[in-house]
């Protein structure tokens, strides 16, 4: 008969829901109760060569990823779901958990993962969150930790890719120059910490082009859902320019920092008469399907997904085959992609 975890709990006289956490489930019990259920699990011949693996302290043939998986903006979850297939394709089991933004959340949720032995870490963040003292001093602990940043990381204990923004941002206003642009303007919300070096690089490379003016931003505010967010871009735009004329002698292209943002705008304008690209070009970001069929035709910002997916499996499978190469730093650089309404 197979050994359960309730022969393992009535062994130690202890609860199931206490086995099943020094098992790998979701919660806490002291290092001692976890080593004495794996050492009774692996007396009992529970799942017998993982658990002696795991008490010599080698491989637990798992890993951990802590990442944004609710993000109705980015849509960068089916990264981290990419990885998870792939690891579970190899036979490994995976741990999930969501990002927190405070770092002393994130830090509990790598205790989490380091409680379950993990082979690996795969974390999400920003470099203020990867970069908190308190939260590095947790990842130090992990065999092994792969980081995905929009900048660069230094002295990062472990391997780390940049998922760059900044080279999209200046292939949109270099278009915007070449195409004869006199006055773009960014619509972003300046409230996220990763937004104020998106419109630095943007208002840099317009003073490179000579398109320094007055409007270069309308500042949306803070996100809310989806349902309000989309909407806000419109009223922020007519509260910014109430009639027609106004709008068309301050600005001749918007670059939003979001898809949704970006089409509910140029339905908007599309509502006001105003033709798109001809007297204002639109520009998006994030590249949703419902841009490809938007009249016109949405341009937007590639996130390069399959290519930071596919170097994250890569990266994974080569770290975890050896432990001891030196830390590895790559970049993916996210694309400007050019369609109708751009001009």
């Amino acid at each position: 008969m197979s050994v359960t975890q309730s022969h393992i709990a009535r062994k130690l006289g202890v609860d199931q829901r206490t086995v099943s956490i020094a098992l790998g489930a979701s919660g806490r019990v002291s290092e001692k109760m976890r080593q004495r259920v794996l050492k009774t699990a692996n007396q009992m011949g529970y799942r017998h060569n993982r658990l002696a693996a795991g008490l010599r302290g080698a491989k637990t043939n798992s890993i951990g990823i802590i990442w944004l998986f609710a993000d109705a903006w980015a849509g960068d979850a089916n990264i981290a779901l990419n990885l998870l297939q792939h690891a579970q394709d190899n036979g490994m089991q995976v741990y999930q958990a969501q990002l927190p933004d405070e770092d002393e959340r994130i830090a509990q949720q790598i205790d989490e993962m380091l409680a379950r032995r993990v082979d690996g870490l795969i974390i999400q963040g920003s470099r203020r969150q990867l970069s908190s003292p308190r939260v590095i001093e947790k990842l130090k602990q992990a065999p092994m930790v792969i980081a995905v940043c929009p900048e660069e990381l230094d002295a990062f204990p472990g391997d780390t890719v940049c998922y760059d923004r900044m080279q999209a941002i200046e292939q949109v206003v270099d278009h915007f120059a070449l195409t004869g642009r006199k006055k773009p303007m960014f619509c972003i919300n300046m409230n996220q910490e990763h937004n104020p070096p998106k419109f630095e690089t943007f208002a840099r490379r317009c003073q490179m082009h000579g398109m320094v003016h007055p409007d270069m931003l309308m500042e949306i505010g803070s996100l809310g859902s989806a349902e309000e967010y989309g909407p806000r871009h419109a009223r922020m735009l007519e509260m910014k320019f109430p009639d027609n004329k106004t709008l068309l002698d301050s600005v001749d292209a918007i670059f939003t920092f979001n898809d949704i943002g970006a089409i509910f705008l140029m339905r908007y304008l599309q509502d006001r008469q105003i033709k798109i690209p001809e007297q204002i070009a639109v520009v998006g970001f994030n590249d949703i399907e419902v841009g490809h069929v938007w009249k016109p035709a949405l341009a937007t910002g590639n996130r390069k997904r399959e290519e930071l997916s596919n170097l994250l499996k890569q990266m994974l499978d080569t770290r975890l085959e050896n432990l001891n190469l030196p830390y590895r730093r790559e970049t993916v650089h996210m694309q400007f992609i050019h369609r109708e309404s751009a001009g």
